[in-house]
């Protein structure tokens, strides 16, 4: 069997305060635990010291040194003393009751105090103690919280330790898996798109998509294309160079490219002039001067006939305009 030496408790975190009660003389604190890893804990003592005598850290000052400060005099003093296993988490001070042998002295308006906790192990080889930092400055004429915390919100310094091991056992062994399998699955898509690229001959690819695309033409003549709204706009709402330009077979698109090519690209050139620039089309609601600074640019408007229309705001000019239009998408309408 192996036994380890006791030793000081670890550092505490330190007192707060609760709220303030209704009568004015009392005020709720929360009070840490020490952490039992180095031997149990035999007592607990609550020191009240008021601010204009907190000049020295809470670790120097002796049990015996504040067990002397009369009641009718100013000083630090132990307002209540605890057993371990009657240590609270919460504590009332000023209620003037006698804890574990000690006055819980009545609290003075218009005065401020700082409190610690000290947690003394029970040995009797050794004086080893821990001692919680100052509390921030109490006064019985603090604010009351908005929001009362529960106990969930008092820290266990005991369980602080064993939780973050705990956590870093789960976590890490969750996240090696995650990583895992997202490598797995980057390394089978890859080898899967290799292994495709590899089975198809150069050029195959674009092939198949060609003749796809004049597959799905002879498969839809003119004459049965009226379930696509693109393509009967085209028919019906012809702009003169849609009518000097009509769809080219896939079968004839390589011959046309080389007459187009004829003559120092002339032919392109005048397909290129030949395209409508969309004026006919009016953008009166962006030229409004509620709505020219919504343009991001001059030159780039919403044209009238194919704009979003917002909600209107009653009072508000312009508040329907957005510099927005929609677009036809494959087989519908105004689908973007």
């Amino acid at each position: 069997m192996v036994t380890t030496a006791m030793a000081a408790p670890k550092p505490m975190v330190k007192p707060d305060a609760l709220w303030p009660i209704s009568n004015g003389d009392e005020i709720t604190v929360i009070l840490p635990k020490a952490s039992e890893e180095y031997g149990p804990i035999k007592q607990y003592y609550l020191v009240v010291v008021p601010s204009e005598f907190a000049n020295k850290e809470p670790d120097d000052y002796k049990v015996e040194e504040l067990m002397q400060t009369p009641m009718d005099e100013d000083g630090p003093y132990i307002a209540a003393a605890f057993v371990r296993q009657n240590m609270p988490e919460r504590f009332v001070l000023g209620d003037m009751k006698v804890n574990g042998g000690f006055r819980n002295r009545k609290l003075q308006p218009y005065r401020r105090y700082r409190i610690f906790v000290r947690a003394v192990v029970d040995t009797l080889q050794k004086n080893l103690f821990t001692t919680s930092p100052y509390s921030d400055e109490l006064s019985l004429e603090m604010l009351p919280q908005v929001r009362l915390p529960s106990a969930d919100d008092v820290p266990n310094v005991s369980h602080i330790e064993r939780a973050r091991t705990d956590v870093g056992w789960i976590v890490g062994p969750v996240l090696l898996i995650v990583f895992m399998a997202l490598f797995l699955t980057l390394f089978f898509i890859l080898m899967k798109r290799r292994r495709q690229q590899a089975k198809a001959p150069a050029g195959e690819t674009t092939m198949k998509l060609l003749m796809n695309t004049g597959d799905l033409a002879s498969s839809h003549p003119v004459g049965g294309a009226g379930a696509d709204p693109v393509e009967l706009r085209r028919l019906n709402y012809q702009t003169p160079a849609m009518v000097g330009h009509p769809p080219i077979p896939v079968s004839q698109l390589a011959a046309h490219i080389e007459a187009l090519k004829a003559n120092d690209n002339l032919r392109f050139s005048q397909e290129y002039e030949s395209i409508d620039p969309g004026q006919q089309f009016t953008w009166e609601h962006s030229n409004l001067e509620s709505n020219k600074p919504k343009n991001r640019y001059a030159n780039v408007v919403a044209y009238d006939h194919s704009r979003v229309v917002l909600q209107p705001i009653e009072g508000i000019p312009g508040s329907d305009y957005i510099n927005a239009n929609y677009c036809d998408g494959y087989r519908r309408r105004n689908a973007y």
